[in-house]
């Protein structure tokens, strides 16, 4: 019955979390003691620190809108503030070698607080900034940096 949603693209930020609580609401959900599986961080990473810190604050809000997460206020606390603070922090720490990069995490946090007040905020527009080789995803260069959501269908 369900599915993982679409509108949040690539390696996306609570995918998963989503997809576990939309099932939850179809019933009992089982843990299987006997499943092996391992989830390895990579330092390469499936998208950009610039894209990861964006849908920290932008993937919580659409799930919050999609009435998954309880409140607004939940949303405000648990995801945005932990994670700003964290980025701003670490930020001003000495960068590890290979290390995440706070600096640009928290400019992608920034980036999405931008377009949440510009109501313009959306997990997909995290396609038009440039990974980590500087190319977007699926945008030209010259609108790399502009996000706008793109068109629902």
């Amino acid at each position: 019955t369900e599915r993982f949603d679409e509108r949040l693209p690539l390696y996306s930020w609570l995918e998963d979390r989503d997809f576990l609580w939309r099932c939850a609401k179809h019933g009992k959900l089982a843990r299987n003691q006997a499943a092996v599986i391992a989830h390895l961080a990579t330092r390469s990473g499936r998208t950009s620190d610039l894209r990861y810190g964006y849908s920290k604050i932008a993937n919580p809000f659409y799930i919050w809108r999609k009435s998954v997460i309880s409140s607004l206020a939940e949303v405000i606390v648990m995801f945005w503030m932990k994670t700003t603070a964290a980025n701003a922090i670490r930020a001003m720490m000495p960068k590890r070698p290979q290390g995440p990069d706070y600096k640009k995490r928290l400019k992608g946090n920034l980036l999405a607080y931008r377009d949440l007040i510009l109501f313009r905020i959306d997990p997909r527009n995290i396609l038009n900034i440039p990974d980590s080789t500087g190319s977007p995803e699926q945008a030209d260069g010259t609108r790399a940096w502009q996000s706008e959501p793109t068109s629902s269908a």
